[in-house]
């Protein structure tokens, strides 16, 4: 999350505060000091404008402006998970809005987006950089990653094979390959190199998740990078509410989205290769024997795994549609949904028989059922971002976040008739989850874990008071982050070695390069 501005005077880097919030800040080249920017809680991927005047970013699903100097930022277009951006002149920014979208093109003042790429069969189109008059930069993630250039009305061809984000700047085209940051002189009129590659630095940290490293390059030359030999690998962590460490299993790669069965013996998640490549499957951990077995194989990215409630079948979401699998891995998949927008699988209720999941449209995200019974689905909520849902284990009650009174919110409304509503949290609150008695514990916006008792009435439904519990650090996303194990005791989450081990590297310059 590295960006120089265009005159290299100024270092835009996202930074995760001791509360475990991540936000915006910016560094002057000409002495030590940084400043926070605000409005930027949890933004990731910035991008200055040409003048240099503003700031683009990803956040809470969507793409969004700000004022360095100060102001409130301003939503251009939905973004559910971006993958990167450029402003390359005053009026337009491309960017990927998705983990596996084709790159897009919109107005910096907002509006429709226009794809720039062909669309993307399987893997994913990222980190475009738009090089006015000449063509596109972009990393093709599909079986490992390409780097990729599109001249101006022709077809893209690969220049670097296995490698992260392009940086043009200078007549050089920067990347890197195996932790290694390499220049080589690059002619887009002719769309090739015309020289050999020099190493510039080595250890620069490159990330599995999202399939780029972390360096910047400015237009005078200066060079910004976070060193890190490895890549990161993940913790699959078992505590109780009180924050101890009941468990750890440790695991290559990347992996997200973890889900209980409802026996609690088996941890279904969305994981990585170990190799680089682009190819996230779903896997289940058998908890009593450590022995992680991978159930999908498939060429999008296989993610939030949800289980029947007899433990024999998955659901997960497939290149953003909804599909069933055995949960042994055994047979074909059934696809269950087939829209046109990214689909995100939340739950699936106690009786069988229905399934739920975010929809996200070009209106905001909504939440949507399927009845196994009608083969029918149904949209429950719609508007701006409803995430996050689950059935109580009695089929009574819908839980879910919303961002409808500007911050995320846990609510409660009566299932199926979604005639009442009830806000669980009140300053702020995500991933609802409910135990085997009707308690949620919930995330509140501070970190730290919550827990409700929750009773159903002739009129309605009761709160009762609210138990604070330890901190819980992981950050907010649309996919659900936590699994409550059954008797709504202890949890599990994902954790990054990185935050096990310690600090993150300082940022490293390099200035002056030609001069040297």
């Amino acid at each position: 999350h590295l960006a120089f501005s265009p005159d290299g005077t100024q270092l835009a880097y996202a930074a995760v505060n001791a509360n475990d919030v991540r936000s915006l800040w910016i560094k002057n080249m000409s002495d030590a000091e940084s400043h926070q920017l605000s409005g930027t809680n949890n933004a990731i991927n910035p991008f200055w404008s040409p003048d240099g005047n503003h700031l683009g970013f990803f956040a809470e699903g969507k793409l969004k402006r700000l004022p360095v100097s100060g102001g409130a930022p301003t939503v251009i277009c939905d973004a559910p998970s971006g993958r990167g951006g450029h402003w390359a002149t005053q009026e337009t920014i491309h960017f990927a809005p998705r983990f596996n979208s084709e790159i897009m093109r919109v107005s910096a003042s907002g509006g429709e987006p226009v794809p720039q790429t062909a669309p993307v069969a399987a893997g994913s189109h990222r980190w475009p950089q738009l090089i006015p008059g000449k063509g596109l930069l972009f990393t093709h993630a599909s079986q490992g990653e390409n780097l990729v250039f599109q001249a101006e009305g022709d077809s893209a061809s690969v220049l670097v094979s296995s490698a992260t984000q392009g940086n043009f700047a200078n007549g050089e085209l920067f990347y890197v390959v195996a932790n290694v940051l390499f220049s080589r002189p690059f002619d887009p009129d002719k769309g090739s190199f015309v020289g050999e590659p020099q190493t510039i630095a080595t250890g620069v940290y490159q990330s599995s998740q999202y399939l780029r490293a972390a360096f910047s390059v400015s237009n005078n030359g200066a060079i910004a990078y976070v060193p890190g030999d490895r890549d990161e690998g993940f913790n699959l962590v078992k505590t109780g509410l009180d924050g101890t460490v009941l468990q750890t299993q440790e695991m290559g790669g990347f992996a997200s989205d973890p889900n209980l069965s409802p026996d609690g013996t088996r941890l279904a998640i969305s994981r990585s290769s170990t190799t680089g490549d682009d190819q996230f499957n779903i896997w289940v951990i058998d908890l009593v024997r450590d022995i992680p077995t991978r159930i999908t194989k498939t060429e999008n990215v296989a993610d939030d795994p949800v289980w029947a409630p007899d433990g024999r079948q998955l659901g997960y979401a497939n290149g953003g549609n909804i599909e069933v699998v055995s949960a042994s891995g055994v047979g074909e998949s059934i696809q269950i949904s087939n829209s046109e927008f990214d689909d995100c699988l939340h739950d699936w209720s106690s009786d069988g028989r229905y399934l739920v999941w975010s929809r996200a449209t070009e209106s905001g995200m909504s939440l949507v059922s399927y009845d196994f019974q009608t083969s029918e689905e149904r949209v429950l909520v719609s508007g701006d971002n409803f995430v996050h849902a689950q059935f109580s284990p009695d089929l009574r009650w819908l839980a879910y976040t919303s961002r409808d009174s500007g911050e995320p919110q846990v609510y409660v409304q009566d299932f199926p008739e979604l005639s009442d509503r009830w806000q669980i949290s009140g300053a702020g609150g995500a991933y609802p989850q409910w135990d085997g008695n009707g308690r949620m514990v919930y995330l509140g916006r501070d970190g730290r874990l919550r827990s409700v008792a929750l009773t159903g009435t002739d009129t309605g439904l009761d709160i009762g008071q609210e138990v604070v519990h330890a901190e819980c650090p992981v950050g907010l996303d649309r996919s659900i982050r936590i699994a409550l194990d059954p008797d709504g005791q202890s949890l599990w989450r994902i954790e990054s070695q990185d935050e096990i081990e310690g600090d993150p590297e300082p940022i490293r310059f390099i200035l002056n390069r030609r001069s040297e």
